[in-house]
């Protein structure tokens, strides 16, 4: 089963809904196991705007000290 962001397991991805729903609010075309070009200043912007409803699962936790 492919894992990350854009898996397109739709069990259990609440949060990932969440968030690609944002993207596609916000202009970004959504298409199961691809990332989106964050190249793209539309991108771009979607996904800071995004960015809280982001999964947490898909990125590596911060260090802490």
């Amino acid at each position: 089963a492919a894992h990350g962001l854009w898996g397109g397991c739709s069990s259990g991805g609440n949060g990932s809904s969440a968030y690609t729903n944002c993207l596609t609010e916000h202009g970004v075309t959504v298409v199961a196991g691809v990332e989106p070009n964050a190249a793209d200043p539309t991108v771009a912007a979607a996904m800071q705007t995004c960015a809280p409803l982001r999964p947490t699962g898909s990125q590596p936790a911060p260090a802490t000290s």
